[in-house]
């Protein structure tokens, strides 16, 4: 049940997170191997910091939290928990418990800005439209199959480095959310209005997008079409409601459809 979850503030031990993070006994084999190769530790180190025999390095920690793709701030409440674990005087470890406090505090106020559905900044939409990735990894979190950073990356090679920085700004502007140790679709809302200075670069995007499908090969559901035509303006305005009326009925196709697959339509019928 979700209502069973933890966050990373209720846990008191870093070591316990991850065991957490990892899954059941049963499951934990193949994301253990995956976490240790992120880690760059062997498989064996990794099961003795998980039964709290020994302790990851400061590096190690953070990487862990980047491949478990934790938002900036449980990121740093995991840091936080990792140097408490390893401080050896109770005064330093005293500061660290009260630094950590602070951080959930920080956590919760920026939960709260937030809250339920909210809308972008102008800003905020500046960097989620300087590339298609970021609304294609927000999309793709919809289908179970890329619900983890490694999925993610590898269902889009070109931006595997980068990934980690991806997921981390949708977190942080909610337009992801972690659940479970999975990834999700958040509140936020990320319509843009007609006259948004940003359209331009979000047509830009898929349209280039488009053109790499074409110089691919095509996969068996590609369409590509291209014509140009005279026509009489009161056709004119008959074709472009037909093509409004196809949108519509697409639109009504996909909202109930389930997340399987990503796909990508743009349309483009203008004067010249």
């Amino acid at each position: 049940m979700a209502s069973d979850a933890k966050e990373i503030q209720d846990y008191q031990d870093y070591r316990a997170f991850m065991v957490a993070r990892l899954g059941e006994d049963r499951t934990r084999s193949g994301k253990k191997s995956e976490a240790a190769r992120a880690m760059g530790i062997q498989l064996s180190y990794l099961s003795r910091v998980l039964s709290q025999k020994a302790h990851l390095s400061s590096d190690q920690a953070f990487l862990f939290g980047r491949w478990a793709a934790l938002s900036e701030s449980d990121l740093r409440i995991l840091l936080n928990l990792h140097e408490e674990a390893k401080a050896a005087h109770h005064e330093y470890r005293r500061m660290l418990q009260e630094s950590r406090t602070e951080l959930v505090a920080q956590k919760n106020r920026i939960k709260g800005r937030i809250g339920g559905s909210r809308k972008l900044t102008s800003e905020e939409r500046g960097i989620y439209y300087s590339s298609w990735i970021y609304a294609a990894v927000h999309q793709a979190v919809s289908i179970p199959a890329f619900q983890r950073l490694e999925s993610l990356q590898k269902k889009f090679p070109e931006a595997q480095e980068k990934m980690p920085d991806i997921v981390s700004f949708l977190l942080r502007y909610g337009l992801v959310e972690e659940k479970l140790g999975n990834l999700i679709p958040g509140k936020t809302n990320i319509h843009l209005p007609d006259r948004s200075k940003h359209l331009e670069a979000h047509h830009r995007n898929w349209r280039l997008k488009g053109l790499q499908a074409i110089e691919r090969s095509p996969a068996p559901n590609d369409l590509h079409y291209s014509v140009t035509f005279s026509i009489s303006k009161n056709d004119l305005e008959k074709t472009k409601s037909i093509i409004l009326d196809a949108i519509a009925k697409t639109i009504q196709v996909v909202r109930p459809s389930a997340e399987e697959t990503l796909a990508a339509m743009t349309i483009d019928f203008f004067e010249f």
